[in-house]
């Protein structure tokens, strides 16, 4: 055999010893089995669907606490309508006390002005 032959011959059988060491070739074996890939498969679907109740529980209790909100928000605009007519009103006797109280001022010093006037000297 020329060298040539010798040379290829032998880096042939290099490069086919070195794919069986790295795992390549007849003797090749999977990184993980078909067990493990399939489990590992479940896993994702079980995370994936823990997920999705995850968050189907999540936008009910979102829905749940909007709704309450806006009852909320209804009952306070009746307090705050049911004050400020509250406050109306009280407003409104007091300016009506007010005023019947400066006509009485008004009549009581018109009556001291009557007497200072027709007053006999």
């Amino acid at each position: 055999m020329n060298m040539s032959k010798r040379l290829a011959l032998l880096g042939a059988r290099s490069a086919l010893s070195l794919a069986r060491r790295q795992g390549l070739g007849s003797s090749y074996r999977r990184p993980f089995s078909y067990r493990q890939i399939s489990e590992l498969t479940k896993d994702s679907n079980q995370s994936k669907q823990s997920q999705e109740h995850h968050s189907t529980v999540m936008q009910h209790d979102i829905e749940k606490l909007r709704g309450e909100m806006e009852k909320m928000q209804i009952e306070l605009r009746s307090v705050i309508e049911n004050t400020t007519n509250k406050l109306s009103r009280e407003i409104g006797a007091v300016n009506s006390e007010v005023n019947e109280s400066s006509i009485r001022i008004l009549v009581s010093l018109l009556a001291v002005v009557v007497s200072v006037v027709f007053m006999p000297r």
